[in-house]
């Protein structure tokens, strides 16, 4: 009997592929239409978009702000976490520029008071409402810090913080890293800020950084005529979890204040403490 030869199919996994030369053209050409897809769906920040002649109009400006205000008043809230008092409070705060005089009342919300404070010519005062004690002595870091952030208390920082409006003292150099957002370097490098803007080039943040002091912030920017400033100045603690934030509600700048705003009343029947002795 004859055998009929049955046809067999030998199978090949290797003949479904292609070419291995084929294999990495296709795998390239996925891979660049992947990328390609990606950088269609980065975001718009990721662009630069300052020239540098726009980068010196805003370091320019900042130095404008910083002359157009010698005095302001604002009411407002303060928000506290860690420091005073662990709650919110409504604020009111006076100042001049030179020399810097401060006036800074601290009331809750249906009006019992809670802490006030005066900067005046040198001395700092401050009457504590919860503890009722009256402090007094020189204006300075030490003993500001213990009531309040320990902070960079120069008389212009201070100024700047509760005015509402940067001041970037030190800056050697400032760039753009990357689409908005500007870095401010000090002659040792070390960044000192960073300001952040919409895609319309208007400010939207900025942060200042001191070593010892928490982060400063201002942001949700306003104007005032032409002035600009910020609805809130936040004191960032990051190590110590702690922080604080002014909100401005009603705010007017350069109107004459009456010398009697910079006082504070005697309180007789509260403990006098002498900062200077004590601290």
């Amino acid at each position: 009997m004859q055998e009929i030869a049955i046809a067999t199919t030998h199978y090949h996994p290797a003949d479904l592929f292609p070419p291995k030369p084929l294999i990495l053209i296709i795998t390239l050409l996925v891979f660049a239409f992947f990328l390609a897809g990606c950088a269609s769906l980065a975001p718009y920040r990721q662009q630069k978009i300052l020239s540098a002649e726009e980068i010196q109009d805003i370091m320019a400006e900042a130095k404008a702000q910083e002359e157009m205000v010698s005095e302001f008043w604002f009411t407002g809230q303060l928000s506290i976490d860690g420091w005073i008092i662990d709650r919110s409070a409504d604020i009111l705060i006076a100042g001049i520029k030179d020399p810097l005089t401060i006036k800074m009342e601290i009331n809750h919300s249906w009006g019992k008071p809670l802490f006030y404070l005066l900067i005046r010519d040198g001395r700092l005062s401050i009457i504590d409402f919860m503890e009722k004690r009256r402090y007094d002595g020189e204006f300075t870091s030490a003993n500001l810090s213990r009531f309040l952030p320990e902070m960079d208390c120069s008389p212009d920082m201070i100024w700047s913080f509760l005015r509402g409006y940067p001041i970037y003292p030190g800056v050697s150099d400032i760039f753009e890293e990357r689409g908005g957002v500007l870095i401010l370097k000090g002659a040792d490098k070390k960044t000192l800020g960073v300001i952040t803007l919409s895609t319309l080039k208007e400010i939207e943040e900025v942060a200042l950084f001191s070593p010892g002091s928490p982060v400063m912030v201002f942001n949700d920017f306003n104007m005032a005529g032409d002035i600009s400033y910020a609805i809130n100045t936040l004191l960032e603690d990051k190590k110590e979890e702690r922080d604080m934030t002014l909100k401005r509600k009603k705010v007017v700048f350069n109107k004459e204040i009456p010398d009697e705003i910079f006082t504070l009343k005697p309180m007789p029947a509260f403990e006098t403490v002498t900062l200077d002795e004590k601290y």
